[in-house]
């Protein structure tokens, strides 16, 4: 045995089913951005960078150096929410200070990766550097034939802004 909803309520059942709709959603909305957002960094409190036992670099805030902050929160609130993403120190240097260094507990990864020891990391505790020396190297170059300061004798197709012949599928000589 059914029962049939007089005619003169149905429409009043179908508002009721989307208020519950809208609900929902509204709530699931709150919920998420509660779960997903990270949490508001007080600037006035907020340590810019970590205690260290040996005091060998001049420390700035941020602004001093020509940082915007914003940024750098918004990097630190990034590694902080994504632990998926295993970062264990950001540091941040300009003209011999440092302007932003945090550390960041990393368990050791499913591959056997080993993290460092004392755990969790800190500003006195050995990291391991990996592919990060690339980075650098590559950085330091670029900058030694920017500034034409190069120590050995660059090849003329590292400094030529012509496209090279490899390139271009080009046969002909410059």
């Amino acid at each position: 045995m059914t029962i049939d909803t007089p005619p003169r309520l149905a429409p009043h059942r179908t508002v009721w089913k989307w208020l519950y709709g809208v609900l929902a959603i509204a709530i699931l909305a709150f919920v998420l951005v509660i779960i997903y957002a990270p949490p508001r960094v007080d600037m006035a409190t907020f340590t810019w960078t970590q205690a260290a036992q040996t005091h060998d670099w001049a420390i700035q805030p941020p602004a001093q150096q020509g940082f915007q902050p914003e940024p750098l929160i918004a990097l630190h609130n990034t590694v902080t929410h994504r632990k998926s993403k295993r970062v264990q120190s950001l540091l941040v240097a300009r003209n011999n200070a440092l302007v932003f260094e945090q550390y960041y507990p990393v368990r050791s990864a499913h591959d056997g990766t080993p993290m460092p020891k004392p755990f969790p990391p800190s500003a006195d505790t050995p990291h391991q550097m990996r592919s990060i020396t690339k980075t650098i190297t590559a950085t330091l170059l670029g900058t030694l034939l920017y500034q034409a300061k190069s120590p050995i004798p660059i090849p003329r197709c590292w400094t030529s802004t012509r496209t090279p012949r490899w390139l271009t599928g080009s046969k002909s000589k410059p």
